[in-house]
């Protein structure tokens, strides 16, 4: 990468980044989903209102306790859960402790309509919801949660390949419908993060699923390149879209599809390796390696070709390790981010609710 990705590596193999984004410089994007209240509020006891753990909140209502806690490594210095694969944080970039720990799993609280638990909502359905996502690697980094079953992460979905296409297709085709309509339709914020926009905005997304990911309920990551200078200095680091773990949208689509022709099932919690091994025995065409090699060649090349990120539009260059990285970076997501937008007094308001919570005990175990 060259500066004019907004990150690259300096003589001595540092890695350098563009940061203090000035005001005013990029177009943001304002949801315009109504606002409702959650249906769980804080004064019935659930651990977001100082009330009991997720644990014991989960054992009242009769929900099972797999569906509301996450396996993750948190990151001591910023607090962000992240998948317990992982060494590096994928928000600051410090390295992650070696123990693993429990935290609450947000998704289902959205799912379930937990009031303290705020969105910052783009569209829902009764099946699914998409939302902003807080660690905004771009102008435009959505996710589509799916909220009918419970389903852990992508690796699920081949329990029932038939099925399961159904479901990947659907979140797929939401994180685009809110894409089109909401961002691309928005010529100044085009023309603000993407040079030379080519005609196809669609042509410019990464999209895919984490496994393991660090909300353990199915969610398809939507982002658009180029990113933001920072997570592209973390790019450069290795941290974003990992091999065998990060999984291509096309390559899902495409394996379930082969699984289904094929009449293949899989028991719950297969190894996603063991998953790529039988589909690619399966039909030779659907190699995981290819497909996850072109999405990560295809993240540098609109990375060079599309940043939009001049010197102009900034107050500095430093390196990943300088000591006021992780506070520049914050500084900047928060002006770049559209995240949570409309701002209240300057700050972030993702304080909408899923329309469609599930009664507690009513979601199920995908099958």
């Amino acid at each position: 990468m060259t500066k004019a990705c907004g990150a690259w590596k300096a003589v001595d193999e540092k890695i350098v980044f563009r940061g203090g984004v000035k005001e005013g410089c990029y177009t943001v994007v304002d949801s315009t989903v109504d606002r409702i209240e959650g249906q769980v509020k804080k004064d019935e006891g659930h651990p977001f209102g100082g009330g009991p753990s997720v644990s014991d909140w989960a054992t009242k209502v009769g929900v099972p306790l797999k569906q509301m806690l996450n396996r993750v490594r948190k990151c001591k210095s910023c607090g962000k859960p992240n998948a317990y694969t992982l060494v590096d944080c994928n928000s600051c970039g410090d390295k992650l402790p070696d123990e693993i720990s429990h935290t609450p799993n947000l998704f289902m609280c959205i799912v379930y309509g937990f009031d303290a638990v705020g969105l910052s909502l783009r569209y829902q359905n009764t099946d699914l919801l998409v939302i902003d996502d807080l660690l905004s690697l771009s102008g435009c980094h959505i996710n589509s949660i799916w909220a009918r079953d419970f389903i852990p992460d992508m690796r699920a979905l081949f329990i029932n390949p038939k099925r399961g296409l159904v479901v990947a297709k659907a979140m797929f085709e939401a994180t685009k419908k809110v894409f089109i309509e909401q961002f691309a339709s928005n010529k100044k914020f085009v023309s603000d993060y993407i040079k030379d926009p080519p005609e196809d905005l669609l042509s410019l997304i990464a999209c895919g699923f984490n496994t393991p990911p660090s909300q353990y309920q199915l969610h398809l990551q939507f982002i658009l390149v180029p990113i933001i200078p920072f997570q592209a200095a973390q790019f450069l680091r290795g941290v974003h879209f990992t091999k065998n773990r990060f999984v291509p949208i096309d390559y899902t689509i495409d394996a379930l599809s082969a699984c289904a022709d094929a009449g293949k099932l899989f028991p719950p919690e297969t190894e996603l390796s063991k998953i790529i091994d039988t589909v690619k025995e399966i039909n030779k065409e659907v190699d995981y390696e290819i497909y996850w090699s072109r999405l990560y060649e295809k993240c540098e090349n609109l990375q060079a070709k599309h940043s939009n990120w001049p010197a102009s539009n900034f107050t500095q260059e430093l390196t990943i390790d300088d000591a006021s990285a992780a506070e520049v970076a914050n500084n900047d997501k928060l002006l770049l981010q559209s995240y949570g937008r409309p701002y209240v007094d300057g700050k972030f308001c993702a304080n909408n609710h899923y329309s469609f919570a599930k009664e507690p005990g009513s979601v199920e175990a995908f099958c």
